[in-house]
């Protein structure tokens, strides 16, 4: 192992890359690309799975599970799990003295107050971390807790993951420092005027309301990203401005059913993308950087499929009626997924625009032993106006879609009418804005009356303020993630604001609400609904 980690020590020298040249440099690229693959992968660089050891007689793991990234994740700051501290194994932390707590420690009688090991030792070298990567011993020769694994590398694979760990998180991420953090929020091309306006006008008194300009601390800065053209051109538009202005995060946004290109620069360049408004969100990739409220229109399809599973009565055809393009098209073929199994017909009565007419054949044929979902915004339901509802076993409509209490459902209709309502029960909701949004919002002059868009906005705003204070002047944007997906209760009240019920993500998730409730308008000439069906979390 002494000449794998000889090679080490020189692959990590100041000077390498001059005196050896380019050779060597790539070389160096190969060797932490090799320790990056075990850390994150738990593939050695034959090719087969690591394999380790938890204690003398403990349990082995193999493969992505014996992988470091499991416990001390993917930034190296590890985490806090139940009552175990995950110490940080980033390059900064390792290889330098650690550094016991400043403040003296709380004393009781009777008892002695013995500080964690990891901030009492002297820094690893080379030998004394493969010591301990392979034997579980710390540079003090203190045994790791047992949730360390021992692992078995060869001299090659053992050099690769240290020089792969003495750069991990060594250079804090673009974009912030302790004296400035400068964020970006992305519009994209044709939103309303009025809905980009509350987006920023939340956005900028947040940011002056918890860093107010001028003030001591750290100034935050938000830069304004206005897309335009088609959504291929995006991504190119994204990637010019970030080198005009290098962000550390993409914070909120207003968007449609199309984000697509956005979420693939966030995830190409690394850079963590917060909860956008969106109609539809992306399929994210698990462990990404971009995370959502919710998956809109395609959440409330998956809750309609297991609805209808659970408490719909015997029916024959299930008919949808939507636009041929647009959100509602893709909802409607987002529940034909869902329920593929099912010995239900599923017919799809797509129409090019919504007219009386287009409806009325959309319409045909219709009867009790049928159920209607109508995939349909606000404006597209108003063609109903002149129409009779069909006599159906059930008739179901998209509340995000739709409006909601405000969707202009004809009074016929509604009687006769199931909504997908995927917010908070309506008066939960009134009271959770009345308490944390309203005041806020007359606090800063603020008038708007998209609630949904407003609350969801400051929410946001509110979690990116707590995660990055705590964040304690670590600026990594793998951190900040980690922050977000492993410590959503620990946010306090930041997304109090949200419309959704909860905000729950875990290690992996990317959507923050993840069901719907099942409402009916309670009388045919009001907005004021009654609960069906309680929160509904599809598998």
């Amino acid at each position: 192992m002494l000449s794998a980690l000889a090679l080490l020590g020189a692959l990590a020298a100041p000077n390498t890359a001059r005196l050896a040249g380019a050779e060597t440099t790539h070389q160096s690229v190969e060797v932490i690309e090799r320790g990056r693959r075990i850390y994150e992968a738990g593939q050695l660089g034959s090719g087969e799975p690591l394999r380790a050891q938890r204690g003398e007689q403990g349990m082995t793991v193999s493969g992505r599970a014996a992988a470091c990234i499991n416990c001390h994740q993917r930034s190296g700051f590890g985490l806090f799990e139940a009552s175990n501290l995950v110490p940080a194994v980033t390059g900064p932390s390792l290889f330098s003295n650690a550094q016991p707590r400043p403040q003296t420690p709380r004393r009781a009688k009777g008892m002695e107050h013995q500080e964690f090991s990891f901030l009492t030792r002297p820094p690893y070298d080379d030998l004394s971390l493969a010591r301990a990567l392979s034997e579980g011993l710390s540079p003090s020769g203190q045994p790791l807790q047992y949730l360390m694994p021992r692992y078995a590398l060869n001299d090659a694979d053992m050099a690769a993951l240290i020089a792969y760990l003495r750069q991990l998180s060594l250079q804090p991420s673009p974009g912030i420092d302790r004296t400035v953090a400068h964020f970006a929020t992305v519009i994209a091309p044709n939103q309303d005027a009025g809905r980009r306006q509350a987006v920023l006008e939340v956005l900028n008194a947040c940011f002056r309301e918890r860093h107010p300009p001028g003030a001591a601390g750290q100034a935050w800065h938000l830069s304004v990203w206005d897309l335009t053209g088609a959504p291929e051109t995006w991504e190119a538009q994204l990637s010019a401005k970030l080198r005009e202005q290098p962000v550390f995060a993409l914070l909120s946004g207003l968007g449609g059913e199309e984000w697509d290109p956005v979420q693939r620069f966030a995830e190409r360049e690394k850079i963590p993308s917060l909860f956008p408004n969106l109609t539809l969100a992306p399929a994210a990739p698990a462990g990404g950087y971009s995370f959502y409220f919710s998956r809109g229109a395609l959440l409330e399809a998956e809750v309609l499929a297991q609805y209808l599973r659970e408490t719909s009565p015997p029916f024959r055809r299930l008919v949808q009626l939507n636009l041929e393009t647009g959100p509602g098209a893709r909802a409607a073929a987002a529940l034909r997924r869902a329920l593929e199994g099912q010995p239900q017909t599923i017919e799809d009565r797509p129409v090019r625009q919504a007219t009386t007419e287009a409806m009325a054949a959309g319409l045909a044929d219709l009867g009790p032993s049928d159920v209607l979902v109508l995939w349909l915004e606000a404006g597209q339901l108003k063609a109903l106006a002149d129409l009779p509802p069909p006599n159906l076993g059930r008739i179901l409509i998209s509340g995000g879609l739709g409006g909601l209490e405000r969707a202009p459902l004809p009074a016929t209709w509604k009687p006769h009418t199931f909504m997908i309502y995927p917010v908070d029960a309506p008066q939960r909701r009134e009271a959770r804005m009345g308490f944390n949004l309203r005041p806020w919002l007359r606090k800063h002059a603020i008038q708007g009356t998209d609630e949904i868009l407003l609350g969801n906005t400051l929410a946001a705003c509110s979690l990116l303020s707590e995660s990055v204070s705590r964040l304690r002047g670590s600026y990594f944007r793998d951190y900040l993630v980690e922050m977000i997906e492993n410590y959503p209760t620990g946010m306090g009240n930041a997304p109090a604001a949200q419309a959704f019920p909860r905000f729950t993500l875990g290690p992996g998730q990317r959507y923050s609400s993840k069901g719907a409730y099942i409402v009916k308008f309670e009388d045919a000439n009001g907005g004021e609904l009654e609960l069906v069906h309680d929160w509904l979390v599809p598998p």
